[in-house]
């Protein structure tokens, strides 16, 4: 029985103690801040896609309005007609889709001077043949025995009747309020004539009329024809095609 005793009482020295109840408060709250928090997973968000349709539909209309205005500058600075003015000084009133004088191109020496002070760049094509008037009327270009002759041209050929029309009724009002009476004709040009005329670097209009004059005496030369103002031409024309009308009335 003492040996069962001791036993036991060697047994219970061995066992470990009980924990200071503080002591475990103490670990488990210093275990509570000093371990990592566990990862939680992001969640992705969807925005939904209404929120984007105001956002979609400006940026469309921004494009819209871009892509009208680079289409609006393009036709404005698009030659698509052309109105030729000759007397003595000859003129070219280059228009675009707008009946705006997008430029202007001076055929001889004259014209550069008798148009030097006038603006023209910018108006309407009324506007700018009242100019050139006013500026011809000045300077003494128009008179009794002058004559002016306009042709035109377009990129679409039922425009060149209607531009041709509306071109010498301006011209005549405008010499009218002035107080000249001139002589005003007009003629539509063709392509080919045009580019012959830029070939020879000449106006269309001065062009036909040195065709007209070789056709009824070759004996005359382009190059001594080129030399003589419009007016020059338009009264040599006149004379010859009375002499011819006088010759063929003999033969019959």
């Amino acid at each position: 029985m003492k040996n069962k005793k001791q036993m036991e009482d060697m047994l219970a020295r061995q066992q470990a103690p009980s924990p200071d109840p503080a002591l475990k408060e103490k670990i488990l709250a210093r275990a509570a801040t000093e371990m990592p928090a566990p990862a939680v997973q992001g969640v992705k968000r969807t925005v939904p896609l209404i929120r984007h349709k105001p956002i979609l539909a400006i940026a469309m209309i921004a494009l819209l309005i871009c892509a009208c205005s680079l289409g609006a500058a393009g036709l404005y600075f698009e030659e698509y007609e052309s109105v030729y003015i000759d007397t003595n000084p000859s003129v070219e009133l280059v228009l675009n889709r707008f009946e705006r004088i997008h430029k202007v191109i001076y055929h001889n020496e004259d014209a550069r001077k008798a148009f030097a002070d006038v603006e023209l760049k910018g108006l309407r094509a009324e506007d700018g043949m009242g100019a050139v008037i006013d500026a011809l009327s000045t300077q003494g270009y128009v008179t009794e025995d002058a004559e002016i002759c306009i042709s035109t041209s377009s990129k679409k050929n039922a425009n060149t009747q209607k531009l041709l029309e509306k071109m010498t009724e301006k011209a005549q009002k405008q010499a009218k309020s002035n107080g000249c009476s001139v002589n005003i004709s007009s003629e539509k040009l063709s392509k080919q004539e045009i580019e012959q005329a830029k070939e020879q670097g000449i106006s269309p209009a001065k062009l036909k009329r040195i065709q007209a004059i070789r056709a009824l005496d070759p004996s005359y030369t382009e190059e001594q024809l080129a030399e003589m103002d419009i007016n020059t031409l338009t009264k040599l024309y006149k004379e010859l095609s009375r002499a011819q009308k006088h010759e063929n009335g003999k033969d019959k």
